[in-house]
C-alpha cells in the first residue's frame, strides 16, 4: 500500500475512532456522579452571569473562586441554560464535549508531527488514557485547561513549521488558543513564555543564516509586535470573563499566580501507604503517581520512542534527521511536559489527588509517544515487515487491555492503576482512589433501590436521615428522593443519634470509621470498595445531632479527613 493510501486509511480510522468516542460521550455522560469540586464552580458561573446582567456590579460576585478565571464557568452556565438537563448533568455533558475537543487537538498535533499514523495513535492513546477520559465528565478545572493547553501547543507547532514569517491568521489562532487556556487557569501564562522562546529561537536562527543586521532588526520588529498582538488577544480573553480581573487587569493574574504558588494546604494525602503532607508533598510524589497510573502500553510506547531517539543520535546519518522543525516542535512538547512537573517539585508546590492538577501534560505526552512509535514502526518496516506487524499487534493488544480495564471500572475510570503496579486492588491502601467522590451517585441509587425493595412501608412512611463522612449534601441529594436528608459528620462528632444511615467513601480516614455498623449497600470495582452505606438504626449510642446541611453551606470534604486538616481548592 502506497504512503498516500496509508494516510487515507489512517485518517479514515481516526474519523471512525472519533465517531465512536462521540457516541460514547453522548451515551454515557449521565452515568457520572457529582464531584465535590463542581458545586462551587457552578455557583461561580451563575455569579458571573449575574455580574454581566447587573451591569458589572461587584456585588454580584462574592469572593469565592476569584483567583480563577471564569471562562469555563461562564460557558458552562450558559450551556446549562440551553440544554434540558439538571445542572450537574448539563455540566458533565459540557465538560465531556470539551474533552472531545481536546482529543481533536491531540489528533491534529499528532498528525502534524507524526503523519496520519501518528495522529491516529495519539488520538487512541489519549482516548484510552483513564486519567484523561475519567476526568472528561466532571472536572471543571483541570480538564478544560488541558484542552486549551494542547490547542496552544498545536498552534505553536504550526508556528515553528511556518517559520518566522508565519501568516497573521496563524498568530491570531494561537492568541485565541492561549487565551482559552489562560481563562481557565492563570498558569496558562506558560504558553506565552513558550511563544517568546519559539520566537527568540526563530530570530536567532534567521540572523545566523542571513548575517544581515538590517534584515535581523526588521524581522525582530515584526516578530515582536506579532508576539505582543497574540499575547494581547490571549490576555483580553483571559480577563473578559474574570470579574476580579476587571478591577486590576494587569496585576490580578500575577497576584493569582503567586497566590497559587504559595498556597498552603494542611490536609494529608495518601502516597505509597503513608499519609504525607500535601504542602509540600515528597519530591517523588508526582513521578510516583505517573509511574503507577499511566497505562503500561503508554510507558512502553514512550520507552520505545526514547530507544529510537538514542539509536538515531548514535548514527552519523541520523543526527541530521534530528535537526528540523519537527524535532524543534517535539522539543517544545518535551519542555511543555517536563518543565511544569520539575518546577512544581523544585518550587515545593502544593500537590494532592495524585497528578490531577497535571492532566494538561497528558495530551502532549501521548503525542510524543505516538510519534516515537510510528517512527519505530517505519524503521522496522524498512528492515523486517513481520517485526513491524508484530510491534503494531502488540500495541493494539496493549491498548485493548487498557480499554478493557476502563470498561470494568466505568464510570470511575480515573481510579485506574496500571497492571505493572498491581492494579486497583494493590493500590487501594497505598494511593488515593475515589478522591473526587464520584461514587456517591451509584451509592445513592443502590441505596434507594435497596430500601424500596426491603422496606417499602418504611420508605413511603417517612424520611431517612443520612450521616456522611467528609461529604457535602450536593454529592448525594441530586440522586436521592425528597425524603432523604443528608448531613456531614463533623470531625469531632463521635456519638451521633437519630440518624438512619451512615455513608463513607474511600478518602482519608473515612473507610475506617463506624465499621462496626451493618453494611447495607456498597460500590466496588475490581474487589475494592469505593463507597459504603451502613445502617445506624441499631446504634444505641447517644450524642449531639448535627442539622442536615444545605447545598453551599458545607466546607470541603477534605476537611473531614483528619482532625485539624483543611482544604485548598
Amino acid at each position: 500500500m502506497t504512503e498516500s493510501r496509508l494516510a487515507v486509511f489512517f485518517d479514515a480510522a481516526s474519523v471512525g475512532v472519533y465517531c465512536v468516542l462521540i457516541a460514547l460521550v453522548f451515551g454515557t455522560f449521565g452515568d457520572y456522579g457529582t464531584s465535590w469540586d463542581e458545586f462551587e464552580h457552578s455557583r461561580y458561573g451563575d455569579d458571573i452571569v449575574g455580574y454581566f446582567a447587573s451591569g458589572l456590579s461587584d456585588e454580584a460576585v462574592p469572593d469565592h473562586h476569584q483567583n480563577y478565571g471564569g471562562g469555563y464557568n461562564l460557558a458552562a452556565a450558559l450551556f446549562s441554560a440551553w440544554v434540558p438537563h439538571p445542572r450537574h448533568v448539563a455540566n458533565h455533558l459540557f465538560t465531556a464535549i470539551l474533552g472531545l475537543i481536546g482529543l481533536l487537538g491531540t489528533w491534529r498535533l499528532g498528525r502534524l508531527l507524526g503523519g496520519a499514523a501518528g495522529g491516529l495513535l495519539a488520538l487512541v492513546l489519549l482516548a484510552s488514557l483513564p486519567a484523561y477520559y475519567g476526568h472528561m465528565f466532571n472536572n471543571p478545572k483541570d480538564l478544560p485547561f488541558a484542552v486549551g493547553y494542547v490547542w496552544a501547543l498545536y498552534y505553536l507547532a504550526r508556528l515553528i513549521e511556518a517559520g518566522p514569517r508565519a501568516p497573521l491568521g496563524l498568530w491570531g489562532a494561537l492568541g485565541v488558543a492561549m487565551g482559552l487556556a489562560m481563562t481557565v487557569r492563570v498558569g496558562g501564562l506558560l504558553c506565552i513564555a513558550y511563544l517568546v522562546l519559539v520566537v527568540a529561537a526563530q530570530w536567532a536562527i534567521a540572523f545566523r543564516q542571513e548575517r544581515d543586521v538590517r534584515a535581523a532588526v526588521s524581522l525582530g520588529y515584526s516578530l515582536a509586535w506579532r508576539t505582543l498582538a497574540a499575547s494581547a488577544v490571549a490576555w483580553a480573553l483571559m480577563v473578559l470573563p474574570w470579574p476580579a480581573a476587571h478591577r486590576a487587569p494587569w496585576s490580578m493574574p500575577f497576584d493569582s499566580l503567586s497566590g497559587f504558588s504559595e498556597h498552603g494546604f494542611t490536609a494529608r494525602t495518601l502516597f505509597r501507604g503513608v499519609r504525607v503532607s500535601a504542602s509540600p508533598p515528597p519530591p517523588d510524589y508526582l513521578p510516583g503517581y505517573f509511574l503507577v497510573q499511566l497505562p503500561d502500553v503508554l510507558w512502553c510506547a514512550l520507552a520505545l520512542g526514547l530507544v529510537l531517539l538514542l539509536w538515531m543520535f548514535s548514527r552519523p546519518d541520523g543526527r541530521g534527521r534530528l535537526l528540523g522543525w519537527r524535532s524543534a516542535a517535539l522539543g517544545l512538547l518535551a519542555l511543555s511536559i517536563l518543565f511544569p512537573i520539575v518546577y512544581a517539585i523544585a518550587r515545593r508546590a502544593t500537590v494532592y489527588d495524585g497528578f490531577r492538577h497535571f492532566l494538561f501534560v497528558l495530551p502532549p505526552l501521548c503525542v510524543l509517544a505516538a510519534v516515537g512509535v510510528t517512527a519505530a514502526v517505519r524503521v522496522l518496516a524498512a528492515r523486517s515487515r513481520p517485526f513491524a506487524y508484530a510491534l503494531s499487534a502488540l500495541l493494539v493488544f496493549g491498548v485493548g487491555l487498557t480499554v478493557a480495564d476502563m470498561a470494568r471500572l466505568h464510570p470511575y475510570e480515573y481510579v485506574y492503576f496500571n497492571r505493572a503496579s498491581g492494579g486497583l486492588e494493590a493500590a487501594a491502601t497505598r494511593y488515593e482512589t475515589d478522591y473526587y467522590a464520584h461514587s456517591f451517585k451509584e451509592l445513592s441509587e443502590r441505596l434507594v433501590a435497596h430500601l424500596w425493595t426491603n422496606e417499602p412501608e418504611r420508605y413511603l412512611r417517612g424520611e431517612y436521615r443520612v450521616l456522611g463522612c467528609g461529604i457535602m449534601d450536593y454529592l448525594m441529594t441530586p440522586h436521592l428522593p425528597a425524603n432523604f436528608l443528608v448531613a456531614r459528620e463533623p470531625v469531632l462528632l463521635r456519638s451521633p443519634h437519630n440518624f438512619d444511615l451512615y455513608v463513607a467513601y474511600r478518602r482519608g480516614s473515612c473507610p475506617g470509621r463506624r465499621t462496626n455498623l451493618p453494611r447495607v449497600v456498597e460500590v466496588a470495582r475490581d474487589g475494592v470498595v469505593l463507597n459504603t452505606a451502613r445502617d445506624m438504626r441499631e446504634d444505641d449510642r447517644t450524642g449531639p445531632t448535627p442539622e442536615p446541611e444545605r447545598a453551599g453551606e458545607a466546607p470541603s470534604p477534605n476537611q473531614d479527613l483528619e482532625p485539624g486538616e483543611g482544604h485548598a481548592d
